[in-house]
């Protein structure tokens, strides 16, 4: 509980904090506190500063280590994703499997023997996306064809509010100008040296 002030609102003080005028601050310096300079720790001398992080490297050891890894495996369904350029989006389902946990190296002994080299993304054409919908998890023609009017008329939303900003503007511009920059220079190494 806070204590009330001695003090009523006139001319030199003004009400804080309350509107029922509990707490008030003077506006007259007689009524002014000053606080004391705070003290400040002793400064080591130089001879014990040099050993003190020696010390306290020895006495402290950071460490971080990995436990095993938990991998799942999510099914996938029909998405809703407008970026997608044809075909049926798809995505990940809530459906999982849980693989056995693996240890660190063995999992990146693993990842490292099966690793190839690509130079772009892994692009599902959408007739592979069509087959793994309908062979794999059982989705009909109908929701097929539904999903894909879903992401057209998503995507064409978004386009048009993507049209009315004027930094999507610029940004498409730009993206027109990086595009056209890679083919060019594309062009000029395939081309043959003479």
């Amino acid at each position: 509980m806070v204590a009330k002030s001695p003090y009523t609102p006139n001319d030199e003080t003004r009400s804080i904090l309350k509107p029922d005028n509990q707490y008030y601050i003077s506006t007259k310096p007689k009524y002014w506190k000053v606080l004391p300079v705070p003290e400040l720790p002793p400064k080591p001398s130089e001879a014990s500063s040099a050993k003190q992080p020696e010390e306290e490297a020895r006495r402290i050891k950071k460490a971080v280590s990995f436990g095993d890894i938990q991998m799942r495996r999510y099914a996938q369904t029909l998405g809703d994703h407008p970026c997608t350029s044809r075909g049926p989006p798809i995505s990940l389902d809530w459906k999982y499997n849980e693989e056995e946990s693996v240890s660190v190296d063995e999992h990146e002994s693993k990842v490292l023997a099966t690793k190839t080299k690509r130079k772009s993304p892994v692009i599902l054409s959408s007739s592979y996306r069509r087959k793994i919908l309908t062979h794999k998890y059982g989705h009909d023609h109908d929701e097929i064809k539904m999903a894909i009017k879903e992401r057209i008329k998503a995507a064409r939303q978004r386009e048009q509010s993507a049209k009315t900003t004027p930094s999507m503007i610029l940004e498409q511009t730009l993206k027109k100008v990086r595009l056209n920059t890679v083919k060019i220079l594309q062009v000029r190494i395939s081309a043959p040296s003479a």
